[in-house]
C-alpha cells in the first residue's frame, strides 16, 4: 500500500477525523478492494500516522457504517460493493433534521418554523445535491449504533428543541468531531460550536420599533415571557433599545410574564388574557400609560389585545399593538380576537434555510474562514 495517500483537510482536524477521512479516501480511490482485508491495526497506524487507540475508534466507526465487515470475530474485511455503495451514496447526500418536511395542515404564511428545512431542501436540490431531510426525533429512536453510521456529506440542523435536545447535541458532536460538516438554525451557546444561520432579531425589532415611533408612538412597552436569556430576545431588545435612544427616548424595561401553558381553546386564551392584563395594570393605568406594546409573537398579540380592551383600550386604536414572525393569518387565536397587529416582521424562514446551504457548500470547499460562522439573513419589515 502507498503510504503517501493524502487525506482530506477537515475544519476540526482531530486525529480520528484524519484516520478516517485517510481510510475513506482509500476506499473511494479503489486502493481497496471489496473482500479485501485490511492491513493490520499496527500497519494502519504506520500509514496514516495516528496511534493505536485512534485506528480502532476509527474502524469501529467504518464498521458501524457498513464499509467495513468483521469476519470470525477479528478478520476486517472491505464490505461487498452494495454496502460500499450505499454508503457511498449518504456521503454524497445533505442530510437536513427538521420537525416537517412540507407546511404543517393550516400553515400557510411563511412564519412558521418548518419553512427553514424547506427553503434548505429547494436550495440544495436546485444545486443538484441529494438531500435526505428527517424529522430529529425518527433518527434519534434508532438504535445507537445505527444512528451513529450516519455519514452524510454535511448536516443542516433547523431545530434543537425539544425534549431529546441532549441526546440530539451528542449526536451532532459526534458527527462534527468526526469531520462531518454542520450548520445550525440558532445562536444559544450550545450552537455556538458550528457554522449559524439566523434571522436579524435586533434588524427586525429596530425597524418595527422605528414604525411605532412614525405613528406617533412614544411609550413602546417590549412583553416578553420567560426565561429571559435566549438569545434571540436579546437581540430584539438591543434593536428596540437602538431605536428607542436614536430617537431621544428613554426604553421602558421589559415587561417579562410567565408561559402558564395550555393552548389554543377559549377558556385558556381567557385565562391568558386575563392574566396579562393584571401583569399590564402598572403599565396601562395612571397618568402615563403605554401607547404600543410590542409581542413576541403574532401569536402572542391576540392575548394581548384582549387584555388591552379589559382597560377599555381599542387595539390599533387606542393602542398599538405589535407582532413577530408573520403567521398572524394562521393563527388559531384569531377565532378569539378580531385584532390582528398592525406591524410585524418576517423573519425570511425560506431565505433561511437557503443561506444554510450557501454556508454548508462554502466550508466544503473551504472558503467559509477560520472557526464557525455567524451569518445573519435581513428580515421584512410588513405593516397594515
Amino acid at each position: 500500500m502507498d503510504a503517501t495517500v493524502e487525506p482530506r483537510v477537515f475544519r476540526n482536524g482531530s486525529p480520528r477525523a484524519k484516520a478516517i477521512a485517510t481510510l475513506r479516501e482509500w476506499i473511494e480511490q479503489g486502493r481497496l478492494q471489496p473482500g479485501m482485508p485490511l492491513p493490520s491495526e499496527r500497519e494502519l497506524c504506520q500509514h496514516i500516522g495516528v496511534g493505536l487507540a485512534t485506528v480502532q475508534r476509527a474502524l469501529r466507526v467504518l464498521t458501524a457504517e457498513g464499509l467495513i465487515q468483521v469476519r470470525d470475530g477479528h478478520t476486517r474485511l472491505l464490505a461487498n460493493a452494495a454496502s460500499s455503495t450505499v454508503s457511498a451514496i449518504l456521503r454524497q447526500t445533505l442530510m437536513i433534521l427538521a420537525p416537517a418536511q412540507a407546511p404543517l395542515a393550516g400553515h400557510a404564511q411563511p412564519g412558521w418554523s418548518e419553512y427553514i428545512g424547506i427553503g434548505a431542501a429547494a436550495a440544495a436540490r436546485q444545486e443538484g445535491q441529494g438531500v435526505l431531510s428527517l424529522a430529529p426525533t425518527r433518527l434519534l429512536n434508532q438504535p445507537s449504533d445505527r444512528m451513529l453510521s450516519v455519514r452524510p456529506s454535511g448536516l443542516l440542523v433547523c431545530e434543537m428543541a425539544g425534549p431529546q435536545r441532549q441526546a440530539l447535541v451528542d449526536f451532532i458532536r459526534i458527527l462534527s468531531r468526526e469531520g462531518t460538516p454542520v450548520v445550525v438554525y440558532g445562536n444559544s451557546p450550545l450552537d455556538q460550536e458550528y457554522d449559524r444561520v439566523i434571522s436579524d432579531h435586533e434588524a427586525g425589532a429596530y425597524s418595527l420599533t422605528r414604525n411605532l415611533l412614525q405613528r406617533g408612538c412614544r411609550r413602546i412597552l417590549p412583553l416578553f415571557e420567560r426565561p429571559e436569556d435566549m438569545y434571540w430576545k436579546k437581540d430584539r431588545l438591543a434593536g428596540y433599545t437602538r431605536a428607542m435612544r436614536e430617537s431621544s427616548l428613554e426604553p421602558l424595561p421589559t415587561l417579562w410574564v410567565d408561559d402558564i401553558g395550555g393552548r389554543y381553546t377559549v377558556e385558556h386564551f381567557r385565562v391568558k388574557s386575563s392574566y396579562l392584563a393584571g401583569q399590564l395594570v402598572p403599565h396601562m393605568t395612571g397618568p402615563n400609560p403605554v401607547d404600543a406594546i410590542m409581542a413576541a409573537s403574532d401569536g402572542e398579540a391576540f392575548s394581548v389585545a384582549a387584555a388591552c380592551r379589559l382597560f377599555g383600550r381599542q387595539p390599533q386604536k387606542d393602542i398599538f399593538l405589535a407582532g413577530y414572525d408573520n403567521y398572524y393569518g394562521d393563527s388559531p387565536e384569531q377565532e378569539m380576537e378580531s385584532s390582528i397587529p398592525s406591524v410585524t416582521v418576517d423573519k425570511q424562514n425560506f431565505l433561511i434555510g437557503q443561506e444554510m446551504v450557501q454556508l454548508l457548500q462554502a466550508r466544503i470547499a473551504g472558503n467559509a474562514g477560520a472557526g464557525p460562522q455567524l451569518r445573519l439573513v435581513p428580515p421584512r419589515l410588513l405593516v397594515r
